[in-house]
Order: C-alpha cells, then sequence, then structure tokens
C-alpha cells in the first residue's frame, strides 16, 4: 500500500508495541497502517567496547545491542553510536 504518512503514534496490543501510521492514500482516503513487529529502540553515544558491559548490567531491559556509525545532526562529526534494543 502507498501512502503519505501525516502523523505517527503508538499503543500496546497484548502487552507489545505497535506503531501506527496516519495518512492519505493518492485517492485521498484516511489510511492507518498498524505495524505490530516494531521494536522501541534509541541510540546512544558511548565506546563500541561498552555494548558487553551495557547487555550485562541491564540484560533484563535489553533485547540487542548494535554498533552503528552515525552522523550528528549539528556540526557533521563521524561519531560511533550504540543502538539498544
Amino acid at each position: 500500500m502507498n501512502f503519505q504518512i501525516l502523523d505517527a503514534d503508538y499503543t500496546y496490543r497484548d502487552g507489545k508495541p505497535v506503531v501506527r501510521l496516519y495518512g492519505r492514500d493518492i485517492s485521498g482516503n484516511s489510511v492507518c497502517c498498524s505495524v505490530p513487529d516494531f521494536e522501541p529502540y534509541f541510540y546512544v553515544k558511548a565506546p563500541p567496547e561498552s555494548a558487553d558491559i551495557l547487555k550485562e548490567q541491564f540484560k533484563e531491559h535489553i533485547k540487542r545491542i548494535e554498533v552503528v556509525r552515525r552522523f550528528e545532526p549539528v556540526g557533521y562529526f563521524r561519531t560511533l553510536l550504540v543502538c539498544l534494543r
């Protein structure tokens, strides 16, 4: 399905987060699309070697850690971030 996303939020179903995308299709009809398998995440600026430490200290809360390269939006400096899921 193709549509223009106008807004997004999330809710919980059966204790799991579900992202909802709201928009309009090419004919102007309203659309609400649910994404049930979304995994919440955030980025942390940290040295790559800290991934194992974070995973061990927060093993009940962190499902997966990925070390990724990202650019900071201000200043355009190269940096390495840890993605916590």
